[in-house]
């Protein structure tokens, strides 16, 4: 086995996963990061720099690829994300590469020289193709010198062949000095450099701004919170359970069997509580779906629904004349019940408060008739 096969037989590609959580999020949500965002990026420190560049990845990169790889750590071969343009067993598969770099300043040329020695020298042995385009994304940018040379194919070419020898030929294999000279410099001389592009800080901030994490990250609030669902004329099945609980609740209020709204249409005033019940529960629903958008995932949605249940229990701990008054009494309590500690709390509603009662209804933790 020659070396580039002993290399190549150590590394394997990952498929990108989620990312964790950003450190410090809860108190970014509440108290927002208070400065702007191109410079909270440049304060990143590499752990939080790192999952900033998975979010990015993960749920913006990845939507425009037909597969994204995390190849991040010693051994990547120059390659932190890998991009795949075109599905497996394409024919002289497509991809882009992404470089991800920490640095306190801008990148400089003297500390990028090896990360452009490492994409000639591996795609020279094959253990990659070349990408059709490669970027390079810092928090704090690259600077003008290299800038420069980006936007100058020929000159970052010569200027790599002049630095080889001192920036990068005892660093791209451990132990082993690449000398570029022979096949390794007609390579290196032939290569297209126009496939460099620096993504530029602003750039990167948009692009994650398209995430459910920018917000938090970066304490912007989360976006405008869109107009509520409307129920649907017919009952869906996902709301029947609470839906016959009201059913049960108004026949406990009247006393006879009710099993549809035709059989109490004569009583307007409880036709208009059952039709603005069905209204809250799809605001909920609505609140719901707007946090699992804008949000990491339904926990903090979650949360909300955990504390109006602490908040209505009293009620339901109380004796009521029929199922009816103990769901207006619930409902109407649950508008005044405080969620200051809830991320969102200032998208919260008082039909939201009573929906989320239906809610729970819904998964039977709130019975409105008592046996």
């Amino acid at each position: 086995m020659n070396l580039m096969e002993t290399i190549l037989s150590n590394l394997t590609l990952e498929e990108i996963v989620a990312p964790k959580e950003f450190p410090g999020i809860n108190k970014l949500l509440l108290t927002g990061a208070q400065i702007q965002p191109i410079v909270r990026l440049m304060t990143f420190s590499p752990e939080q720099f790192e999952i900033f560049i998975l979010e990015w990845a993960f749920y913006y990169i990845k939507e425009k690829y037909v597969e994204v790889q995390w190849r991040g750590g010693s051994g990547d071969k120059g390659r932190d994300i890998v991009a795949w343009i075109d599905p497996k067993n394409s024919r002289n598969r497509r991809w882009d590469c992404y470089q991800c770099k920490h640095y306190q300043q801008p990148i400089q040329p003297s500390e990028y020289w090896i990360e452009l020695a490492k994409l000639c020298y591996y795609t020279f042995n094959n253990a990659y193709t070349i990408p059709e385009n490669y970027f390079i994304a810092c928090n704090s940018g690259v600077g003008s010198s290299l800038q420069d040379l980006i936007d100058d194919p020929k000159k970052i070419k010569d200027k790599l062949i002049d630095n080889w020898t001192n920036y990068c030929e005892a660093k791209i294999v451990k132990g082993i000095k690449i000398v570029l000279e022979g096949s390794l410099l007609e390579f290196v001389s032939g290569f297209d450099f126009s496939i460099i592009h620096a993504l530029p800080q602003i750039e990167l901030i948009e692009q994650h701004s398209h995430t459910k994490y920018h917000s938090m990250i970066f304490g912007t609030g989360l976006k405008p919170r869109p107009n509520p669902i409307l129920p649907p004329t017919n009952i869906a099945a996902f709301e029947t359970h609470y839906v016959e609980q009201i059913f049960e609740a108004i026949s406990d209020r009247l006393m006879i069997p009710i099993g549809a709204i035709n059989e109490f249409c004569d009583h307007k005033d409880i036709v208009n509580i059952f039709n603005y019940s069905r209204e809250c529960f799809y605001q909920a629903e609505s609140l719901k779906e707007f946090a699992r958008d804008n949000l990491p995932d339904e926990t903090y949605f979650t949360d909300l629904l955990e504390q109006i249940f602490e908040g209505i229990r009293i009620c339901l701990f109380r004796t009521y004349s029929n199922g009816y008054d103990r769901m207006l009494e619930t409902t109407n309590h649950s508008t005044k019940i405080a969620v200051d500690s809830n991320i969102l709390k200032s998208y919260i509603r008082p039909a939201d408060r009573i929906g989320i009662c239906h809610h729970l209804a819904n998964e039977d933790r709130v019975k409105w008739v008592q046996p």
